[in-house]
């Protein structure tokens, strides 16, 4: 191959144009996957559009206080709160075993927001089985939650207990 010889230069270019194509993916399988923080941004997007528009979806909200992503199992428990359904109570009240802290908070404080007495029990177990110098935020805001779900004539003898354990009593409604 000379430099005279003009013939064959684009005769090796086709050739290899052609190969190129040939061994080439398609266009459509070359786009881009959404990365992990694509996704884990569309399911928090999602959980915060149905808390807005108080819309209870129970699969989604299942399925994200089962995410692996701490993160997202915490804004599920808020969403579940937020959206006022109390058949969200049945959501919430397993994540109050969470081995997340923030996630067992968010799960509390969903609860407090629904105000269902069904929520009691497993409220009290979480306050009742932690020491006091081992209480942090889900003891919190499980004892903040109960407070106004108590019957009102309840709720005074729920302060003295609180204050003799050391726990923040719930400020009156």
């Amino acid at each position: 191959m000379t430099c005279s010889s003009r013939r064959r230069i684009p005769s090796v270019c086709s050739a290899a144009l052609l190969l190129l194509l040939i061994v080439a993916p398609p266009a459509a399988a070359q786009q881009p996957t959404p990365s992990a923080d694509e996704t884990l941004v569309g399911q928090l997007a999602a959980l915060l559009a149905a808390a807005d528009a108080r819309r209870l979806d129970v699969a989604p909200i299942r399925d994200a206080l089962a995410h692996p992503n701490p993160a997202v199992r915490r804004q599920a428990a808020l969403a579940a709160g937020r959206i006022g359904d109390p058949a969200a109570v049945a959501l919430l009240l397993p994540a109050l075993n969470d081995t997340n802290p923030a996630v067992q908070a968010a799960a509390a404080f969903g609860l407090g927001l629904l105000k269902d007495a069904r929520a009691l029990p497993a409220l009290l177990q979480l306050v009742r089985t932690a020491a006091v110098a081992d209480q942090g935020p889900a003891e919190l805001e499980a004892v903040t939650a109960i407070g106004p779900a108590l019957p009102r004539r309840r709720r005074r003898s729920w302060r003295r207990r609180c204050s003799k354990r050391g726990a923040s009593a719930p400020a009156r409604p």
